[in-house]
């Protein structure tokens, strides 16, 4: 997906949003170079509690550099 977004979409960054209780979201998505870049603070509610919900984003030259490193686990759309 990132691939199709910043190879045939030409975007600059990509932006997700992940529920802060979401851990293994936020783990995988870290892994493949998403960064936070904010939260709102709760801004949800669910089961009688207040979380934030985060921002995270990637760069065009983040992705760009992660491919370049590591070949063999980033499959290109060609």
């Amino acid at each position: 997906m990132l691939s199709f977004g910043f190879d045939f979409l030409n975007l600059h960054s990509i932006y997700l949003r992940v529920y802060e209780f979401n851990e293994r979201a936020k783990k995988l998505y870290e892994k493949v170079g998403f960064k936070e870049v904010g939260r709102l603070r709760e801004a949800g509610y669910r089961e009688g509690k207040y979380f934030d919900i985060l921002f995270m984003d990637i760069l065009k030259k983040e992705y760009q550099t992660l491919v370049k490193s590591d070949q063999n686990n980033w499959p290109r759309i060609k």
